[in-house]
């Protein structure tokens, strides 16, 4: 590794260390490049700003989850890898207040929040029965799905323990079934996957993903 990957490695670690501890809103450039034992040079010289850092670590935080659930399920298809490794986020930021927190303040960004609807109306385009008859469907399709998780993962952090977690992540899954043209029937299973399983993330949201039988 170079020294210039090295210091970039640093700073990346530094922010998923202060993001996790203190949010990303609250987390400055300066609180990074101190924690990172370097300077503000350096920090601009390797991110355009504090937004790429977290889109580097959201990728890495969901992409690590999706390597775990390809794993334990091996043959399971793009489409229902998407459905579940979704759901296993909203989960996640249910049931964890610093995914949460992180989660809600990083895809408040309208960037970041675009970057999501493209991946959705990929996955809608290539798979929503109702494409074939109208793009303009699937578009609308994407922006609705897309606005569900932001808004559902902000009254759960406002309103804990005022409806179970279960619901929250059923409503959504019928959303995303429904659009699908799929049996919003199928959200049970989905749900029952995730229960299979401790889900959480450790410090420096280290994804954790263990079998619990």
């Amino acid at each position: 590794m170079s020294k210039g990957e090295d210091t970039k490695n640093k700073i990346l670690y530094a922010a998923r260390d202060l993001f996790y501890e203190y949010g990303f809103y609250k987390t400055t450039a300066r609180m990074i490049s101190d924690k990172a034992n370097t300077n503000l040079g350096l920090l601009n010289y390797y991110f355009k700003n504090k937004n790429e850092m977290g889109r580097i670590i959201y990728s890495s935080i969901r992409s690590s989850f999706d390597e775990m659930i390809k794993e334990f399920f091996p043959d399971m298809d793009e489409l229902t890898l998407f459905l579940f490794s979704s759901t296993l986020e909203l989960y996640l930021c249910i049931t964890n207040d610093n995914y949460g927190r992180f989660f809600h303040e990083f895809i408040a960004e309208p960037k970041n929040r675009r970057t999501t609807q493209q991946h959705i109306q990929d996955v809608f385009f290539r798979y929503s029965q109702a494409y074939a008859q109208s793009p303009l469907y699937t578009t609308l399709a994407t922006l609705s799905i897309s606005a569900i998780k932001p808004v559902v993962v902000d009254y759960a952090l406002t309103h804990p323990g005022e409806i179970d977690t279960d619901t929250y992540l059923r409503y959504y899954l019928e959303q995303q079934l429904h659009f699908l043209g799929h049996d919003k029937k199928e959200a049970d299973s989905f749900i029952e996957k995730v229960h299979q399983y401790f889900i959480s993330v450790g410090p420096r949201f280290t994804p954790v993903m263990t079998p619990l039988v």
